[in-house]
């Protein structure tokens, strides 16, 4: 996960272009590798509370068999959900 977010975007190739043309290059490699790593940060962080929130709810449940089952497939739905939501939402665009 953590090279997912380890990628240039453009703000950095800017910052690494600007750098370049005013001479000093690696105060623009040592900028990039910080956003980089801020963004990593974030994205890890921001998944780790994920699955932390995950598991934590689904520790709150009853032990009660129907409705602990109901609790497993419901993010999956969910998560088809808002993809057809979304591929509705750019079709209509798209027309």
């Amino acid at each position: 996960m953590a090279g997912i977010a380890a990628r240039p975007c453009t703000w950095e190739l800017f910052l690494l272009i600007l750098t370049w043309r005013m001479e000093i290059f690696g105060m623009g490699v040592q900028g990039a590798f910080a956003m980089d790593l801020g963004t990593a940060f974030v994205t890890v962080a921001v998944a780790g509370l994920a699955v932390w929130a995950r598991r934590g709810s689904l520790a709150l449940l009853p032990p009660d068999k129907p409705l602990r089952s109901a609790a497993r497939w419901l993010p999956g739905v969910m998560r088809l959900a808002a993809g057809a939501l979304i591929a509705i939402v750019s079709l209509m665009v798209l027309v």
